[in-house]
């Protein structure tokens, strides 16, 4: 009788691997919007799975040009099934496929 041998799956990889899961690690980017048309340019970075704060302080008196852009990026995290949230007075969150923002805020516990 022959001794059973087990295959360590850990070590197993497959053609088109990286594309399934995605070709890396996801990363956390800071962007800072001056115009609408830097909107293409972060898109780009959602599509590649990366979670993107957006800072919309340098257009902060455009209120149309800050709509239109958090339309466009809401779309945009809506195709690839990702998240947008605002986390500040001008700032968004926007999460690739998979990662949803919890709206809820967890609170430190402050006494004196």
């Amino acid at each position: 009788m022959e001794p059973e041998s087990y295959i360590d799956l850990g070590k197993m990889t497959f053609e088109d691997e990286d594309s399934a899961l995605g070709s890396g690690s996801t990363m956390v980017k800071v962007a800072e919007v001056y115009s609408y048309e830097d909107v293409y340019n972060l898109s780009s970075q959602i599509y590649s799975g990366n979670l993107l704060i957006v800072d919309f302080n340098n257009i902060a008196k455009d209120v149309a040009a800050i709509k239109k852009a958090q339309q466009e990026l809401r779309a945009v995290a809506d195709e690839v099934g990702g998240d947008v949230a605002g986390i500040g007075h001008n700032m968004v969150i926007v999460t690739p496929a998979g990662i949803t923002v919890d709206r809820s805020k967890i609170r430190g516990s402050y006494t004196n």
